[in-house]
């Protein structure tokens, strides 16, 4: 990377990378005021506003 000098073995992983250093957040979420870099992180956010809850505790079974 120009900026930070991290090294990638692949060219697509320092282009995915290069957003890190950019302020721009493109991924809006249209519920809340939460934006993002990443399209990934934006739709793992979308979580946050659905029933969905994939992940059970092994303890008490309570899902989040």
């Amino acid at each position: 990377c120009g900026i930070c000098g991290k090294t990638f073995k692949r060219s697509w992983e320092l282009l995915s990378h290069e957003v890190v250093h950019n302020e721009e957040r493109p991924f809006r979420c249209h519920l809340c005021p939460a934006s993002f870099k990443r399209h990934s992180d934006f739709k793992s956010h979308g979580l946050v506003h659905s029933e969905e809850r994939p992940f059970p505790c092994q303890l008490c079974g309570k899902t989040f």
